[in-house]
């Protein structure tokens, strides 16, 4: 089965965590306009 759309970018956000420099926080961000990711960190 095919994961919506939020979990789809949801993931990627989790993703950009695991390559943030930070050693308290690890977050990860994804902004989306109609479907297409503009950018990601």
């Amino acid at each position: 089965m095919r994961a919506d759309w939020n979990t789809y970018f949801m993931n990627i956000a989790q993703v950009a965590a695991t390559r943030s420099t930070c050693n308290r926080k690890h977050v990860g961000a994804v902004i989306v306009r109609d479907k297409s990711i503009l950018s990601t960190g």
